[in-house]
């Protein structure tokens, strides 16, 4: 990979392309995104589904490949997120994990911690616990570089939860007939991103920006409410 960090800080990793000479890369930045692997006990299936995935790797040549939750769904996740980070630092690419809704729930938070402890261990995996006081594990910005002071590209990312528990709706004025339906974005979470983005800007100017989850924000459900045909 031509991609190296820049800089890092307790939330953020500033990373960029480089030229072979040391200059900073104007080429365009490729990321891959997959989702949803769901690799369990069907280690058949689960072959496959690496195999394809690695294939397409390999084909693409990205720059940053990031995996959007449910992808280590095992009986033995904390083995299976160490295996997996080791595949990923055999291919050589910088890559990032945000959780789904499968990982773990919200009363093993604790292996969960495990989980994403042991994906962050590795050197190409960019991504950060973030901000302690945020809701759970991985709220964290990768930005992109085009030089030292010019930003190409700002990519957040945020925990989604699994499910809707009642201290959620009690802490954020949740209805209560959405406990134990998908989780969702909390406002902290929220404010979070927009004091960030507003950070970025006084330094950078104009930044854009985009985000990564894996369940999406409620207002979805409620718009495909509003129209009849669903």
């Amino acid at each position: 990979t031509s991609v190296k960090i820049v800089k890092e800080t307790d939330n953020a990793t500033f990373i960029a392309k480089f030229n072979e000479d040391g200059t900073y890369s104007k080429d365009d930045f490729k990321i891959l995104t997959f989702t949803d692997l769901h690799m369990d006990e069907d280690y058949d299936l689960n072959d496959k589904t690496l195999q394809l995935m690695i294939e397409n790797i390999r084909a693409e040549k990205p720059d940053l490949v990031i995996f959007t939750g449910d992808c280590i769904c095992g009986k033995f996740q904390q083995i299976d997120a160490v295996m997996f980070g080791q595949m990923m630092e055999q291919i050589g690419v910088y890559w990032a994990y945000v959780f789904g809704n499968h990982e773990a729930r919200e009363e093993k938070s604790y292996y969960k911690y495990l989980i994403f402890k042991s994906l962050t261990d590795y050197p190409h995996c960019l991504s950060k616990f973030g901000n302690k006081d945020l809701f759970g594990f991985g709220n964290f910005i990768i930005n992109i570089m085009n030089s030292e002071t010019e930003l190409k590209h700002s990519l957040f990312f945020f925990d989604s939860g699994r499910d809707v528990i009642e201290s959620h709706a009690l802490n954020d004025n949740v209805p209560l007939e959405y406990v134990n339906s998908y989780d969702y974005i909390k406002p902290s979470q929220i404010r979070w991103y927009e004091n960030e983005l507003k950070s970025l800007s006084n330094t950078y100017g104009e930044v854009k920006n985009s985000l990564y989850m894996h369940i999406p924000i409620p207002e979805y459900k409620q718009i495909f409410k509003l129209d009849e045909n669903g």
